[in-house]
């Protein structure tokens, strides 16, 4: 018969996991493309940084972005909290790029392009269960105010791969 011995560090285990468990949530999170200072390399940009917000699910797997960069994070952080707000007043569609062949998805509100997918799809079905993820998450997540991911100058690449 095995007997259970108890570990000294169990009960540490446990907070762990109830402190991991409560991080596991849906959340916005913000992004920036400045450089983060170390030691070595001083907080130098040639522009000024821009910012842009991204829902995370529990998994951390992105939802869905910001289909627009902001000048200032707190620009970024109002549009993050307004799509929460007014997520029921929020239009959405799933869009077919014929010289692709790929399918995506965009919200909108009162006509103006709030979100968009993170990558396209092969299938509808799959985007619509994306966009159909994204407005749950948006509903459940609050924007939180644990500030700015510092990324470098990638870190918005794909709205300068929209906007050409």
């Amino acid at each position: 018969m095995l007997q259970r011995r108890d570990h000294p560090h169990q009960d540490e285990g446990r907070r762990d996991m109830t402190e991991s468990a409560a991080r596991r949530t849906t959340r916005f999170i913000y992004v920036s493309d400045a450089t983060a200072p170390t030691t070595t390399r001083q907080r130098n940009s040639p522009t000024e940084p821009r910012y842009g917000w991204r829902v995370i699910a529990a998994n951390n797997r992105p939802l869905g972005r910001s289909s627009a960069v902001f000048d200032s994070y707190h620009s970024c952080r109002a549009a993050a909290e307004e799509l929460q707000q007014r997520v029921d007043d929020a239009t959405s569609s799933v869009l077919f790029d014929n010289s692709r062949g790929h399918w995506t998805w965009a919200v909108a509100l009162a006509g103006t392009p709030v979100a968009v997918c993170v990558h396209p799809y092969l299938r509808r079905i799959e985007c619509v269960r994306a966009l159909r993820q994204f407005v749950e998450a948006v509903t459940a997540g609050v924007p939180s105010a644990e500030g700015v991911r510092l990324f470098g100058a990638r870190a918005l690449r794909e709205y300068d791969r929209e906007a050409r």
